[in-house]
This record gives structure tokens, sequence and C-alpha cells, in this order.
């Protein structure tokens, strides 16, 4: 008999925390409760206005079309039903994002149905239960969904089912726990499907020795978990499954080598080391290439500031290792450089003055390779026209990035009769509308030589002959940073389009605007520091900034939906989430911070990969910001200007704040607080404010004749 039941109004909370609410509906002469995890639906909260509910088949006898069969049909959540008298717990397809106000369809699916199958309850709830009876392996799922995963552990501490075991392993893998995921999962006896099992992911990622195959026909019945594995690190899960394939084709050393950069880019720096281990083990001769891999694989969340110090301390000491070795005559680097990593990329996250590490990464790639480092002096050759001025401009980021969104108008704006502009691709760079609008407005546009080739690249620079050259983003791509170690121009410069110095002889000058660094700011410089313009110290094209050029919209399971007017929003990389940062967060919550502004909750958008980052981010923190902080998917970028139009306010993240990011926000009308005195690189979200302080014909005219007027004085 099919009974229809109209939900009330609900009050839930917002900002896709996994709050349940209990509603009512009749199934025959029983009422039951349904637990709805309101994440599911949004940081809004319109639930279903209606349900509809088939009530299983009852039978005496026991079956799994009876008893196990019962399916939402929409939407995500645990359902307590009564199915022959007894209480059973659903949880339905966890992959499936509903829209908001629909219908969930309760019904036992067809036999052909892809839902899976009702897995059994560890516990039973009768209809008088409070919500706190929830069973714990649904509470448990919950808490893992907000990335409290020692919660859910403790959650089914008392539970010894083989699921529960399972289950706990699920929650270590993603919390980074890879060694005690694997070792649980090999105490349970019960067979695992063979094509996707969690263990043999972990077996390939823990250079283990595989287990037995489960393929055989008189095995039991595979048991089915209702959990996405590794399916939430799409990289690395990708990978696994591609060389499970091949691994009878590829040795040891090959996968390793695979698998580390994946690792590292979801938080797994120790399994990556275990792997880097493994690599320096079975080769016999230093590899640089697979050393400065190794040194590079750092954390980019920390746990505490003395971990941040350890990390710096070790970074020095890997490197005077690696240079002795070299000096020593353990190994030469003669072929092409390539494999060199941005070393420095991350060392701005550690909120530290970095210009003496940043030195010793200069003086290890030249002890590495000398040939890295040309002085040649320019031809004396000029052009027919002495008074034009030949700018170079080199970037691996001259597409949808951050970096040309901050450079591309301005650099598109210098070309007149005295300044001519040639814009130098990285063979790596892919073209898009970016590129393309900005090939339209330089003079030349040279995709470098080389396919790769460092030297092809450096000698075809010296032969443009070019007045000045232009570095909009050393230390941020391994290309323009190792070209960068040459000189091409009698001036050479370098932009703000990543943190800190270059640190390198053949950078003159290093470019910001007045509001960018205080007065003290050339301390943490090599070059010397010119401030242009005030503000952003570059122009803004708001176009590039919203809706205007090939966006590409990300899924996620949180849409945005009214009521978010209470929320405090900081929409930055988890890398800049420093342990300084912490109190700042409590400060807001907590209305500290003055001039009225105050929410009720903090929301931290970020990929579901980055579940290990997140997890250590939430061990720094106490109940109370672990109960009013929620980390929720990225989400697609209308949504997310709208939802930076609307929040409270944003709350900028310090020692590195934002970047391209505070500009998107104060575009969308949001409120931005940030603290420009904390800030250790170069204040872009200050400037920012203060940029959108001014007129535009003042930024058009004024900024663009300031940098064409430096361009010609130092060219």
């Amino acid at each position: 008999m099919r009974l229809i039941h109209t939900l009330p109004t609900l009050v839930c909370f917002v900002a896709g925390i996994p709050e349940i609410v209990e509603v009512q509906i009749s199934v025959s002469d029983i009422s039951t409760t349904i637990f709805f995890p309101l994440g599911f639906f949004g940081l809004g909260c319109n639930p279903p206005t209606t349900i509809y509910y088939s009530s299983p088949t009852t039978s005496s006898a026991s079956s799994a079309s009876s008893e196990h069969a019962l399916q939402y049909h929409s939407s995500t959540g645990w359902v307590i039903v009564d199915s022959s008298n007894k209480w059973k717990c659903v949880q339905p397809n966890p992959s499936f994002s509903p829209s908001p106000n629909e219908e969930l369809f309760l019904s036992p699916p067809p036999p052909s149905s892809p839902w899976m199958p009702m897995r059994p309850s560890e516990s039973c709830v009768s209809q008088d239960s409070p919500l706190t009876a929830i069973p714990h392996s649904a509470l448990a799922d919950l808490h893992a969904l907000n990335y409290r995963f020692e919660l859910a552990i403790e959650t089914i501490a008392a539970c010894t089912s083989p699921l529960c075991d399972y289950q706990r392993a699920v929650y270590r893998f993603h919390s980074g726990e890879f060694v005690a995921a694997y070792d649980g999962l090999t105490l349970l006896t019960f067979p695992f499907p063979p094509s996707d099992d969690l263990r043999a992911v972990l077996e390939i990622l823990l250079l283990k020795p595989s287990s037995s195959s489960n393929s055989n026909s008189n095995s039991p019945p595979q048991p089915h978990f209702p959990y996405p594995h590794a399916r939430n690190f799409v990289e690395l899960y990708a990978l696994v499954k591609n060389l499970q394939k091949r691994k009878n084709n590829l040795g040891q050393i090959e996968m390793s080598k695979l698998l580390t950069k994946p690792l590292q880019n979801i938080g797994a720096v120790d399994v990556a080391e275990m792997h880097y281990t493994f690599i320096a083990a079975s080769i016999s001769n230093v590899d640089p290439c697979v050393e400065l891999a190794r040194i590079n694989n750092q954390p980019l969340v920390f746990s505490s500031k003395v971990q941040i110090q350890q990390i710096r301390n070790k970074f020095r000491e890997d490197l005077d290792k690696l240079r002795l070795q070299s000096l020593e005559g353990n190994f030469k680097v003669e072929a092409d450089p390539s494999c060199f990593p941005a070393l420095g990329l991350t060392l701005c996250y550690h909120g530290e003055n970095d210009k003496v590490l940043l030195g010793e990464i200069t003086k290890t790639y030249r002890t590495l390779y000398p040939k890295l480092v040309s002085e040649e002096p320019r031809s004396k050759e000029k052009s027919k026209n002495e008074k034009i001025v030949r700018v170079g401009i080199i970037s691996s980021h001259f597409r949808k990035n951050s970096v040309c969104r901050a450079f591309c108008p301005t650099i598109g704006m210098l070309p007149n009769e005295r300044i001519h502009v040639t814009v130098l691709l990285d063979p790596g760079t892919p073209v898009d509308g970016f590129t393309e609008m900005l090939k339209r407005s330089v003079n030349e546009t040279v995709v470098l030589p080389g396919g790769g080739n460092l030297v092809e690249a450096q000698e075809y620079l010296l032969k443009k002959q070019f007045d000045v050259v232009i570095f909009t983003d050393v230390n941020m791509s391994p290309w323009s940073s190792l070209l960068a170690y040459s000189r091409y121009a009698d001036c050479q410069i370098a932009l703000w389009g990543h943190h800190g110095t270059s640190a390198l002889s053949s950078i003159d000058y290093y470019v910001v605007s007045d509001d960018m660094e205080g007065v003290d700011g050339w301390e943490k410089y090599d070059e010397q520091l010119i401030r242009l313009g005030r503000g952003l110290g570059v122009i803004v094209d708001e176009g590039m900034f919203g809706r205007g050029i090939e966006e590409e919209p990300k899924t996620t399971a949180n849409k945005i939906l009214n009521n978010y007017g209470d929320l405090i929003l900081i929409p930055q990389n988890l890398a800049k989430f420093h342990p300084s940062f912490d109190g700042k967060i409590e400060q807001a919550l907590e209305g500290g911070l003055g001039r009225g502004l105050g929410g009720e909750r903090v929301v931290i958008p970020a990929g579901r990969d980055q579940s290990i980052n997140i997890n250590v981010i939430r061990r720094r923190w106490g109940n109370y910001l672990n109960e009013r902080v929620t980390f929720v998917d990225l989400l697609q970028h209308e949504m997310m200007l709208k939802v930076m139009g609307g929040v409270s306010f944003a709350l900028d993240t310090f020692p590195v704040g934002g970047g391209i990011t505070s500009i998107e926000l104060l575009l969308a009308g949001g409120t931005v607080v940030t603290e420009e005195k904390e800030q250790s690189v170069v204040r872009t979200t200050a400037a920012a404010i203060k940029h959108m302080d001014g007129g535009k014909e003042m930024e058009m005219e004024g900024l663009v004749t300031e940098w064409r007027d430096f361009l010609i004085r130092v060219g």
C-alpha cells in the first residue's frame, strides 16, 4: 500500500553540515522515523516537499527481495523503515546529487536496478527513539562526510563486525593513514571484490605483495561495500587502476616514479617518501632528478609551527648534501635539466622570509648544472630604429590562470610606437581563449623552441636581442624558472605572479605596486624593488573574472540555495591555512573583528581529494572550530561568485593571503577582511581593496603610462 505524506517546513543549519532532521511518515499502521543528513541538500535547507513510500513485501521467510532491497531513487541519506516487523537501515547510492525540492521515491527496485542493496543495520531503532539513536554506522558516515574521521572511527569503536572493520579502514585511508588502513584490511577474513578493492589499491601504494585472487567461482558471494574507496582521489585512483592492468609490463621502479607526484598532490607525502626510498635503494648511482623530487616532497598543510621549522631545516640540509655529492663527483647532470622542479614553489606557505632558502636553491642548481647560467654579452647590433624598446615577456601561464588574469590586460596595453612586445610561451602551454586574447593585443607571440629542451630555448632568446626581458612567475613553473637563470637582455625583471625573490643575479628588478609591500619590503628581495602604481599596479579586466571565457564548471554535491547570509567564507587554497591563522578564524566566529562583522558558521570550499590535508587542519583545531567550520565541495564558478557576494563576509588568510580570489570577491560585491601586517608576501588583498577605491580612468591612463615610461627608461 502506498501512502503519501507531505513534510512540514523544517529548520536546519546551513553550509552543508550533515545535521539530521526528523520527520514522520505513516507506514501501514506504524509510525516510522526518517533521518535526512541535510548536507546533501546544499548550503540552504529546502528539503523535498513530498515523500512517496512503498512498503516492502512482508514475508515470514527472510529473503533479499523482501528485506534488503528498499532504496532511495533520488538523494542520499539513511532511512529507518519497518520491514517484516524488523527495523533496518537503508543507505542509497552515494554519488547521486539531488536537486532542491525534488521528490524522493522509495520503493523496491526492479532486478535490473543499478542502486545498491540495503546494508544490514548494526542496531535497531524503535519508532519512539530520539535522534541520538541513529545507528552508529550511519552516524559515523555523517562525521566522515564532514572530514571528521577520528570522530567517525570513535563512533563505531564498539562495533566488531567485518563491515565496521572495513568502514574504519576506509576512514583511515581518506585521512592519510594508509598503513593502518591496510593493516586493518588484512585482518578481515571474507573475500574482497577483486576488481575494485581498497586493499588492492593499498597494496600498490604501500609496495605490498598482491593478495591472492578472489576470482575462484567457488568463492562465497562478494559482500557489497557502500563506500567510494579511493575514488575521491581521482588522479591517484585512475593511475592505480591503470597500473593494476599494466603491472606485469612495468617494473616496480617505473610504477613508483609514476605514483610519487599524485601521492604528493593529495597530501600523502609519507607514502610518496616510501617510494622515493625504494627508488633510491634500487639504483646504483645517485639520480639528481629523483633526489630533487624527493626534496620537493613536502606537505602543503602543517600540523604546527614546529613542523614548519623542521621542514625548513631538513630542506636546507638536503640541498647541502646534494651539492656536496655533486662536487665530490658522485654524479653529473649531462643532459637537459628539465626534470629540475620549481623547488621554491611552496616555501612561501611557511610564512617566513625565504630569501636565504631560495638562494640555497639557486646555488644548488648552478652546482648541479653549470650550463644553466649564461652571462654571454649581448651583440652590439641594434635594430634599425634605435628608439624602439624590444620587450620579451616569458611565462608558463599565459592561459586561463591567475597569472594571466593578473598581467595579461596590462601586457596587452603596452605596445605602442616606442615599445615592441613579444610574448614567449612555454612549449607545453595549452592555448585557450585567454591565450588568443593576448595574442591579438601584442606585436608578436612565439612558442619557445626545443619542445622542452632548455638549451635550445636559451639560444633562441639570446638571438632575439631583447632590450628588456620580463618573467611573470619565477619559482612557480620549472620551465620559466630555469630560463630565468640566464641573461638574455641588459635589463631583466620579475613580477609577482608567484611570491618571493627570484634569488638570481640575472634578475635586476622586482616590480610590485606601492600598496603591495611595506616600507621594509625590500629586505625580502635580492633584486632592486620597484614600486609602480597604486592598488594592484596592473589593469583589472572584469571580463576575465566573470563568466566570459571558456568557463568549465566543476561538479559539487553542495548546492548553494538561499540561506547563506550568516556565513563566513574562506575561499582559499588549503596550503594557505597556516597554524597562525587558526586563532583568527575563532576570533571571526566570536565577533571579535569589530565593525559589526560576524557569522554563525565558517565555510571553506575544498576538493574531495583534499581529505588528508583537511584532516591535518581538523586535528589542529579544538571542538569549537571543528563544530563551526564546514568544508564543502568546490563550487561551479558562477555559483561561487554568487556566494562571494552574498555571505556575511570573507576572511583573508595569512601569512599568505588571497590573490585573484580576493579580486573576484570584491568584483562580486563581497566584503573581505584582511590582516595587512600579518602578510609575509605581497599584500594582494589589501592592494585590491585600495585598487577598487581608485578610478578606472586613472587606472587605464596613468598606470599604462607609468609602465611604459619605466620600460623605456630601463630598456
